[in-house]
């Protein structure tokens, strides 16, 4: 049996408020509105919470929306 991909990112994952509850490096990098190599510094200097699936990186988007908030709160107070 030949494994195919979708076409869509977005297809066949959970969805949130529209939005996928996990995503993969690419999908955080446009729902955070940054490129893709932001992501990966970010994991290498472990200020990213996300969890590996053999190879691929994947990210909760409730983990990460809690993480927007702690970052954000920390930058305005600093």
């Amino acid at each position: 049996m030949r494994y195919e991909r979708s076409t869509s990112q977005l297809a066949d994952t959970q969805l949130v408020n529209g939005n996928p509850e996990i995503m993969t490096v690419s999908m955080l990098a446009e729902y955070l509105r940054c490129h893709p190599s932001t992501i990966y510094r970010l994991l290498r200097q472990k200020r990213l919470p996300g969890f590996k699936i053999g190879s691929d990186w994947r990210f909760k988007k409730s983990v990460i929306d809690q993480w927007l908030k702690e970052v954000t709160v920390s930058a305005l107070e600093e």
